[in-house]
């Protein structure tokens, strides 16, 4: 080739530019940000709205649907739910992958804005939150104190910590768990405020009388104009315990004389703790596109700084770094892939027996490898575990390009040619092959470069990795290897042709080639053979989604029976708590009761780090807590080690979701109770729960309307009375300089806690001004109801969360799933898979097409390099082996064919093909000098035996240590160097004797049907 030969008249241009290469790509390689996985965008967006003591039914229906109607006029949302509790309603927007978030935004603030007419009086307007479900936070931060109230170390929090760590580059948001912010609670006895004949409006009136934050103005003197300013607001508790209500009989009646004022907070229900010590938790998340270790190494050089901004009597610690997990798994892919290139180095050099002809070839590797980095900075790539497992892979066939140069170099100087000739002419051979095993390997990549969806984002960086070293490793064999070949080899250099266990392997080959060739019929039929058993097992192995990485973290809901109260459930989660900390792997816990329902407690459990202080894997400390706490009577928890990449903005208590709809809400609620029972009894599922709660206790308050009419009380009077005692209502807002507090009023907790208390409760009549006692007019009847009332596509909703049970398919589990559903559910149900078990579904069918897309992609290019229809076939024809070979090693290691093994797929078809082309691409040069088909291929298939036979050791080599499955999160990437290796292996054995028959095979059918046409 023209560019070959330029590079060896030219050796000093050639230096000097890959030295460039090599500089720019070592600069490249320390800009490169580094994550854990590739930075992807998934464009959700929460919008929550509050109205306090609202039941769930009356979020649903009065604020949930208003929102969802307009909602559902925006482009481009692909997904909608929306769940309802009590007095809060959290709507999930999840928008097609293409969709710019911030115009997403606006689309949702424009729709808050119309649907504003339609809602009812809300605490505050509507919000709106951005958020990332594959951003997790790189920084795990706990405040705990002895000496100060939560609500003041929550300010803290808020409003020095959050704002200086905001301000660090990098820093995307800081989230803050736990107490929330102060607030004053006016707590009030209904028995002292019915003999005083005073109401709970007259309360709330007082307070909003007494404490006011109006602009007063200034005065407008000759010579000075003053500001003027009073004392109008009233700010802490104790001021609040002083205002007066009425006056009796000349005297004031004082808040403090009918109850208490007490310094609070918001919410008093949600409590988070740390080392079992009440605490606030900030959860720091970076940018998208930032350097995870940057954005950690920038927070610790200001970490002494920000820690000297709290009061003393808080203490702050650091509970979790994400960069530490991160680092291990990238040092431990690193690590693979330096073994990878020893592997393959050492592999050259046994064959070659040669140490200039292994450095010649071995230098491709570190030169591939750094251009890669120019590509990789280019379009903005993070150095992670998908990006450098695509580079280990690429390892072992890097050096095959420059083996096949120097091997076919090597036989040319064998001819008695000078090094400059040989390296000319035999580039000038080999260079079509060279191109063709390229691009052969590199269009395998290009129908998943095309890819839509979920899918397509997380293999794409892989994929362009990939196809970046494999067309920079074509470049370096067409330039540099021929030119170091011309220049450093002898004419007397020779390889390890001589070795004796070379000559027994060759001799072998050989022989048993003769007789494939003799026997075609029979060798066709052995893979045919492969054929079936590829489709087999391809049909029949069990087959997984996202593989399970090991971060460190891991977590656990408790799920508490239906009406308890936040004290109980706050003693349960310390049982908990104590189990979790007595396992010898959980390093510390975040604890959070109350949340994310009142009955349900949360569990960040912190592992130690894997390696030196725990061998076993995050799944194995899965299954070993999720044994203990399945003991625990009164409780279900589940513990999940959390998917890589969490898909779908829909919170369940496991990973996997099957949601039913229906407008019947008592049939809904009725058929997903017996799924939901059905589905707990199976073997292959675990941890299955429902998030329908519609056993909750409930008092149903049936107001005579008669008699309370008679008595002068209209509805508005009694649901204002009950309001104000038992709703925690916000009566006026106390602001200071630095942020807005509550005011509420409420009764005594002891006068709250049971259905007698309603007694006792009064309701002041606006027209007579009486006081009349509830149960007068009022009649309370026990039932239950729903805790959370829950919406998908505007539809009312169930859904059933599971996940597998060990040894258990993804597949199969949602097969059974399936098969359940139809034995129970009308037709008036409908159900349907979420998050990730519904792109698991998609990508069943996805991924097979696009493994057939790649290889009729892979004909056509072949079809038009070689232009012949039948020289594609044979190339192809190895495919079932290596396919078969892959499946069989991963069902002998008893591992699923997940997103990692289905990669390993593709580059089975590039590397396998990439045999067959070295000898397809010699018989045919051969045939067209007039020799037979026959004796061609024969030829071409032992001269390239050695060079096929080292780029599939090589490869398999490379793909080793990760078939090994070393690390932090080996076994994740496990099925993918499994696959590779046993697919490299049978393919072997197949390709080295399928390739020449099939050759012959077609030669000959080419001679017919040529004879055919002659003779018409």
């Amino acid at each position: 080739m023209r560019l070959s030969e330029l590079f060896i008249k030219r050796p000093k241009m050639a230096v000097l530019l890959m030295l460039g290469i090599f500089i720019f790509g070592v600069i490249a390689y320390k800009l490169i940000a580094v994550s854990f996985l590739p930075s992807i965008e998934f464009p959700v967006i929460n919008v929550t709205a509050s109205m306090s003591g609202a039941s769930p039914e009356v979020m649903a229906s009065n604020v949930a649907s208003p929102l969802e109607k307009q909602f559902a006029d925006i482009e481009g949302i692909k997904s909608m739910s929306s769940s309802s509790s009590m007095g809060l309603t959290t709507v999930t927007l999840l928008f097609d992958l293409n969709k710019d978030i911030d115009i997403a935004a606006m689309d949702v603030q424009a729709a808050i804005s119309r649907a504003h007419q339609n809602l009812p009086d809300l605490d505050a307007p509507p919000s709106y939150t951005k958020i990332n479900p594959t951003d997790q936070p790189v920084i795990w931060i706990t405040l705990t104190s002895d000496t100060m109230r939560m609500s003041d170390v929550y300010e803290v929090a808020n409003n020095i910590l959050s704002d200086n760590i905001s301000m660090i580059q990098g820093v995307g948001e800081v989230l803050i768990y736990g107490s929330s912010e102060y607030a004053v609670r006016i707590q009030l006895d209904p028995a002292k405020l019915a003999s005083m004949g005073i109401g709970l409006d007259d309360v709330v009136s007082a307070v909003e009388g007494a404490s006011v934050n109006l602009p007063i103005g200034v005065l407008k003197g000759k010579y000075v104009s003053p500001l003027l300013k009073s004392n109008g607001q009233l700010f802490c508790a104790q001021e609040y315990a002083d205002v007066v209500v009425k006056y009796e009989n000349g005297q004031p009646v004082y808040i403090r004389d009918l109850g208490r004022a007490i310094d609070s907070t918001a919410d008093e229900d949600v409590i988070v703790r740390v080392w079992g010590k009440d605490a606030i938790c900030l959860a720091v998340k970076k940018q998208i596109g930032a350097n995870t270790l940057e954005v950690v190494s920038r927070f610790y050089k200001k970490y002494d700084v920000i820690k000297k901004n709290i009061p003393a009597g808080i203490k702050m610690e650091i509970v979790h770094d994400q960069s530490v997990p991160v680092l291990n798994s990238i040092d431990d892919v690193k690590y693979t892939l330096v073994l990878a290139i020893a592997l393959v180095v050492l592999v050259i050099y046994i064959f070659l027996r040669n140490l200039l002809g292994m450095l010649i070839t071995a230098i491709a590797i570190p030169l591939t490898l750094v251009a890669t980095f120019i590509v990789m900075f280019y379009y903005n790539f993070t150095l992670d575990m998908l990006s450098l497992l695509a580079l280990t892979l690429a390892i072992g066939f890097v050096v095959d390009d420059a083996i096949v140069m120097l091997e076919n170099i090597v036989r040319h100087l064998h001819m008695g040619k000078k090094p400059l000739q040989a390296a000319m002419e035999a580039s000038s051979e080999i260079g079509f092959t060279i191109i063709s095993m390229t691009l052969s390997l590199v269009v395998v990549f290009i129908p998943i470069l095309f890819m839509s969806g979920v899918i397509g984002r997380i293999l794409n960086e892989f994929a362009v990795t990939i196809c970046a070293t494999v067309l920079i490793s074509g470049i370096i064999t067409l330039t540099l290897t021929p030119m170091l070949c011309g220049h450093l080899l002898r004419q007397q250099t020779r390889l390890a042709q001589e070795g004796r266990v070379f000559r027994y392997i060759y001799g072998l080959y050989e022989w048993i080639l003769q007789r494939a060739l003799a026997y075609k019929w029979l060798t066709v039929f052995i893979g045919i053979l492969m054929l079936a058993g590829s489709i087999i097992s391809l049909s029949r192995i069990p087959k997984g989604f996202e593989p399970q990485g090991d971060l460190g973290f891991m977590q656990a809901f408790a799920v508490g029976r239906e009406g308890v109260s936040a004290e109980e459930i706050s003693k349960l989660s310390m049982q908990i708590n104590d189990i979790l900390m007595h396992n010898k792997y959980v390093k510390n816990t975040i604890v959070v009761s109350g949340y994310p329902a009142p009955n349900n407690c949360f569990f960040g459990i912190l592992l130690k780090p894997y390696g030196k202080e725990r061998k076993t894997s995050a799944e194995k400390v899965v299954a070993e807590l999720q044994v203990l706490l399945n003991k625990l009577p009164g409780l279900w928890v589940f513990v999940n080690n959390p998917p890589l990449i969490p898909l779908g903005g829909k919170r369940t208590n496991s990973v996997y979701q099957y949601t039913l709809q229906s407008m019947d809400m008592e049939a809904l609620a009725k058929y997903s109770e017996e799924l939901n029972n059905k589905m707990r009894g199976l073997k292959e599922l675990r941890g299955v729960n429902s998030n329908l709660s519609a056993s909750t206790p409930q008092i149903n308050i049936v107001i005579d309307r008669d008699k309370a009419g008679a008595l002068g009380l209209t509805a508005r009077d009694i649901e204002l009375t009950l309001l104000n005692a038992y709703a925690g209502r916000r009566v006026v807002w106390i602001y200071n300089n630095t942020d807005t507090y509550r005011v509420i009023v409420e009764v005594l907790p002891r006068a709250r806690d049971q259905k007698e208390d309603l007694k006792s409760l009064y309701v002041k009549s606006e027209t007579t001004g009486k006081l009349v006692r509830l149960d007068s007019f009022c009649t309370f009847e026990e039932g239950t109801g729903y805790l959370t009332v829950n919406h998908t596509n505007q539809l009312p909703s169930v859904t059933v969360s599971f996940n597998t049970a060990p040894g258990v398919s993804l597949l199969e589990a949602t097969e059974v799933v399936k098969k359940t559903a139809a034995e129970i559910l009308p037709e008036s149900i409908t159900g349907s898979f979420q998050g990730m078990a519904s792109e698991f579904e998609k990508s069943l069918v996805d991924l097979g097409l696009l493994l057939l897309l790649c290889i009729f992609v892979i004909y056509i290019i072949l079809g038009i390099l070689y232009e012949d229809f039948l020289h594609p076939v044979v190339i192809i024809s190895g495919l079932p082996s290596a396919t078969f070979g892959g499946l069989l090693m991963l069902i002998i290691f008893n591992r699923e064919l997940d997103l990692f093994g289905f990669v390993g797929l593709i580059l089975l078809i590039g590397i396998v093909m990439k045999n067959a082309i070295m000898v397809v691409n010699f018989a045919a040069k051969r045939e067209e000098e007039g020799l037979a088909a026959a004796e061609a291929v024969y030829e071409g298939a032992l001269i390239r035996f050695r060079p096929i036979m080292m780029t599939t050791v090589a490869a398999s080599i490379g793909a080793l240590p990760i078939a090994l499955g070393l690390g932090a999160g080996g076994q994740a990437r496990q099925p993918l160097g499994l696959i590779i290796v046993g697919g490299l292996i049978v393919s072997q054995f197949v390709t080295l004797f399928l390739t020449p028959v099939l050759y012959t095979c077609f030669a000959r059918l080419k001679g017919v049907k040529k004879d055919h046409r002659t003779d018409k």
